[in-house]
């Protein structure tokens, strides 16, 4: 695939590698309702009720849909950061996880501010403006590796340096200085999974 991109996603392995993959590609309403508390169900419905609003114009009418979407970060992430509603802030990802290494098709993948999200989940801010926000950072995920920077790229080291929480390390910038994405997240819309393809298989099985 000529606009194939690289990305990771952590997924508890199954009892073999074609049922790790299944696992990858379900969408996200799928593990939210198996596990997420009603208020996260609800907000995470508001935040998808309102994506045509805010969404770029590019992007509207096309089919984007949080809720049935597969998710996967744009870079290798540490194990302490994780999403807010599905894991106590106490701990860190679930027991026999694995990273796997998709590559997606960068022409239909977005990238948005997870910050937003979290803004939603911790009440920091009027929950409109956090939905506008979210949606309003969309860019393409081809668009997102040629255009930002982040200036920590090796975060474990940055953590270590620099003596700071990891706020400061997940902050990409365009390179005009004019737009920043902060904690960003892949949303791979349900109508492009096919072309999805596995770079890794999980070494460990329960």
């Amino acid at each position: 695939m000529e606009s194939g991109i690289i990305v990771y996603k952590k997924v508890v392995s199954g009892a073999g590698v074609d049922e790790t993959i299944q696992r990858c590609l379900r969408p996200y309403e799928d593990r939210l309702r198996t596990h997420a508390s009603r208020e996260a169900i609800e907000i995470e419905e508001m935040l998808e009720r309102h994506s045509e609003s805010f969404l770029p114009d590019r992007f509207k009418r096309k089919g984007y849909n949080r809720l049935r979407s597969v998710f996967a970060f744009p870079f290798e992430f540490p194990d302490e950061w994780c999403y807010p509603n599905l894991v106590p802030a106490d701990k860190s990802f679930s027991r026999r996880e694995t990273i796997m290494k998709m590559v997606v098709d960068g022409n239909s993948a977005l990238v948005l501010s997870m910050e937003e999200v979290e803004e939603l989940y911790f009440h920091t801010y009027h929950p409109m403006e956090a939905i506008r926000a979210y949606w309003e950072s969309a860019v393409l995920l081809k668009e997102f590796v040629r255009d930002f920077r982040n200036h920590h790229k090796n975060a474990y080291e940055a953590y270590s340096r620099i003596g700071t929480d990891l706020e400061r390390v997940y902050e990409w910038y365009s390179k005009d200085g004019t737009k920043r994405i902060k904690k960003p997240e892949v949303i791979i819309p349900d109508w492009s999974l096919e072309k999805i393809s596995f770079l890794n298989a999980p070494e460990n099985y329960a």
